[in-house]
């Protein structure tokens, strides 16, 4: 799936905070080694190591996946924010279209 001189696209969430891509230099078991081993992604979900701490990123197979990811991300926040802060149920909120949302959302 992963071969060594692919690019994968890291937004990192602390230290410099930069995104780039980043070039796979070595293929483990569970690690993918980026950048010469300054950074490594876990195969399986491409989180980016943290050394013992919580995660300081995550790589996404390109920068237009990462675009699709953080608009899907921004759009369930607003929309989870809207609910959420909706205490009483909107007429047009019928048994019947609540359970349709429910449904799309494989809730």
């Amino acid at each position: 799936m992963y071969k060594i001189g692919q690019k994968l696209f890291v937004a990192l969430q602390r230290g410099n905070g930069q995104s780039r891509d980043m070039t796979i230099t070595k293929i483990g078991r569970k690690w993918l080694e980026l950048d010469g081993g300054r950074y490594r992604a876990a195969i399986d979900g491409l989180a980016i190591d943290g050394n013992g701490y919580s995660s300081p990123g995550q790589a996404y197979l390109s920068e237009a996946a990462y675009a699709e990811w953080s608009e899907a991300q921004s759009a369930w926040s607003s929309f989870s924010n809207e609910v959420r802060h909706t205490y009483i149920k909107p007429d047009f909120a019928t048994v019947e279209k609540i359970k349709q949302a429910r449904e799309l959302l494989g809730l």
